[in-house]
């Protein structure tokens, strides 16, 4: 016989007292709580980050509700089943401390569900792609400002961050999939200075510190990171310099912050483009820039963003002498300005519902990409006139969407959303999601959905003796569905998500067996059947073992592009299992490992022998060992790390012909005051 729904009680608190806030999770009551700075509002959307600057520290998959007053701030804590979070994994600040990197794109290798491709380490480049999906289909976000890059998913990870300044990362099954890196919080004063070296000439200098009042109304914070290698091999030295601010402050009921990066990189690009070209080079600087207002009014709450990203790149094929046939480099700069606004009504503690708008305009001049110039135009970055091609286009959306809930059984979340853009017109999609507690053990989920993905300006104008764009390509569809079933014995938490996506008239790279040029097209169908799975052990304070968590993914595809040989698009992992221990050594000596399995489905073509060549499974491990211990009149804590990547020094390759780096060694210390 089911038992009777239980009563929402409530119980007011006058002081903080320095409890940890997802203690009152536990409760299955609502908890109203005194004393607390904060102006934001957390809702269940999918287009929001649970992630903020405003004081609260969020409880695991639940919903926080702010309520103004004349004299405090209350805030509301429900058990309610947030779905999306059953889809989504996060790897928070502690975690990240844990790893062995010292980059944001590395990083990546630690959380779940992701395909990290390199072509260069330690923060060079790489292809994200998610659950069996293509690099171009990720979208990456810092904070709320969508980054992705028009031009190219290649350059989307080109984010002006060093590892201090990311609170945490989280990584979604929303529309195509979605990195979110969330920036640091900025709740008290603090200074962390960093010195690492390492083999291959590598050295990383990082300084960052940050200033917050004493009511917590104001902050700022500044970082700035470099970081250089020789190289692994021939023609793979870089130099990235990061620089970052971030800043705070408190407007009456609501909070405004604002943020701004510069990242500057340089790097031999040994085979990137073409396994022919070995002396491959590129210069990239990305500025970014976003501006977040948030207020709460009664029930009504409000979330604005609007934001700014410009990127310019040079590229040669011949880093040192260039024949007499080379026409020259190619250059590229792009803009993008966008916006997004969302507004929260919470009708009572179990109903709410929000409305948002999402503009993003997007701009490239290049020398050889978009629609011709009447005239060229000179590169500000260069002072040449090499810029013969523009284009210009914006995308708008409205998404109307209701999330509800029942008790601390069962919620679920209804969203209809209308995207327009210049070139392609008006479409309509959608997405609904559900939970529901069966006990306080076992949960269950579903989400679906349909999407879409805009063509790039590489695959609608890119242009080569091997490849060769179409600007008569339209929009990619997917649709995608998945299930959830997360059990929780004591401290065990195991979780199984099956999924499957189907995408229709995706846009890939292909060409026919004898064709000796690729071309963009909208041919490919395919069908994504995988199974995500979870293991997860949460251990007490004291205990030797700190983390113990196993994730697996498997994927099988079935598509249909006719004869045509696809480049991108069926390459995915089949296999993927990741095993991560932390533990003690000896007091305060500890060791945190990552194990991971790659077996990856499909082939390349092998520059040296000349024949398709299928990609070899690998297992590598990567280690990290730490000391730390106070210092500087026992008002900081400093870290003595080593950390090895690639421990068993396996050779292996994530894209055909670039052969990734053996046992790469550092070492560092880290103080924090």
């Amino acid at each position: 016989m089911r038992k009777k729904e239980k009563q929402i009680f409530a119980f007011r608190f006058k002081r903080w007292a320095r409890k940890k806030y997802a203690a009152f999770n536990s409760l299955h009551k609502v908890v109203t709580i005194g004393v607390l700075a904060t102006t934001c509002s957390l809702s269940a959307s999918a287009q929001t980050t649970k992630e903020s600057d405003s004081r609260i520290i969020s409880a695991n998959k639940s919903d926080v509700e702010v309520e103004q007053s004349d004299t405090l701030e209350t805030v509301f804590v429900t058990q309610a089943i947030n779905a999306e979070a059953l889809f989504s994994s996060t790897i928070n600040a502690e975690k990240i401390q844990q790893t062995a990197v010292q980059n944001s794109q590395d990083l990546l290798h630690y959380t779940q569900g992701v395909d990290l491709r390199a072509r260069g380490t330690e923060g060079v480049q790489a292809d994200i792609s998610l659950k069996g999906g293509t690099f171009d289909q990720a979208r990456v976000y810092l904070d709320q400002a969508n980054l992705t890059d028009p031009q190219t998913g290649h350059y989307s990870l080109n984010i002006p961050l060093n590892l201090n300044d990311i609170y945490s990362v989280e990584v979604s099954d929303y529309n195509t999939g979605s990195v979110r890196f969330n920036s640091i919080r900025l709740d008290r004063s603090k200074a962390t200075i960093q010195l690492s070296g390492g083999q291959y000439g590598y050295y990383q200098a990082v300084a960052s510190g940050g200033l917050t009042n004493r009511k917590q109304t104001k902050s700022i914070y500044l970082s700035a990171g470099k970081t250089a290698s020789d190289g692994y091999t021939y023609n793979t030295d870089f130099d990235i310099t990061n620089l970052y601010l971030k800043a705070f402050t408190k407007l009456g009921t609501g909070s405004l912050s604002f943020q701004s990066g510069y990242q500057q990189k340089a790097y031999g690009a040994n085979s990137f483009y073409s396994p022919a070209y070995k002396d491959q080079y590129e210069q990239i600087g990305c500025f970014i820039s976003s501006l977040q207002y948030q207020n709460q009014w009664q029930k009504l709450s409000n979330q604005t963003t609007v934001y700014y990203r410009r990127q310019h790149d040079e590229f040669t094929l011949f880093r040192y002498e260039k024949p007499d046939w080379y026409t020259g480099n190619n250059y590229h700069l792009t803009d993008v300005i966008g916006a997004t606004s969302q507004l929260d009504y919470r009708w009572n503690a179990l109903q709410s519902s929000f409305l948002s708008a999402d503009y993003r305009y997007e701009h490239i001049y290049s020398s050889n990409l978009g629609e011709p110039l009447t005239s060229p135009k000179d590169d500000p970055y260069t002072n040449l006139g090499v810029f013969y091609y523009g284009k210009a286009r914006q995308h708008g959306s409205l998404t109307l969407g209701h999330h509800f809930s029942q008790s601390n059984r069962w919620s679920g979340t209804i969203q209809a959303i209308a995207a327009g853009n210049t070139d392609f017109g008006i479409n309509f999609y959608g997405r609904a999601d559900g939970a529901y507690h069966f006990s306080k053990k076992i949960i269950a989920g579903f989400y679906v959905q349909n999407s879409y993905r805009l063509p790039t300006f590489t695959d609608l104008y890119y242009t080569s003796p091997t490849q060769q764009g179409n600007t008569d390509l339209n929009p990619e569809k997917i649709f995608s569905t998945g299930l959830n079933f997360t059990y929780k014995p004591n401290r065990w938490e195991i979780s199984l998500n099956p999924f499957y996506r189907y995408g229709f008239e995706l846009i890939d790279w292909v060409r026919l067996p004898l064709e000796a040029k690729w071309h963009s097209e909208n041919l490919t169908d395919i069908q994504t059947l995988g199974i995500d799975a979870s293991l997860s052990y949460h251990f007490a304070k004291n205990s030797w073992i700190k983390q113990l968590e196993f994730n697996y993914i498997y994927l099988t595809q079935s598509q249909n592009s006719n004869e045509y040989l696809s480049l991108y698009a069926t390459d995915y992992l089949r296999h993927q299992a990741k095993l991560t221990v932390a533990h003690k050594i000896y007091k305060s000596l500890s060791a945190s490992w990552l194990f991971s399995f790659q077996d990856r489905l499909g082939t390349y073509l092998d520059f040296d022998t000349k024949q398709e060549t299928p990609y070899k499974p690998y297992l590598l491990c990567d280690l990290r060992l730490a000391w730390d211990f106070r210092a500087v009149a026992r008002r900081g804590f400093t870290t003595i790390f080593a950390e090895a990547s690639n421990l068993f020094n396996i050779k292996y390759q994530d894209i055909g012909n670039i052969e990734q780096p053996g046992i790469w060694v550092k070492m560092g210390v880290k103080v924090r005051l």
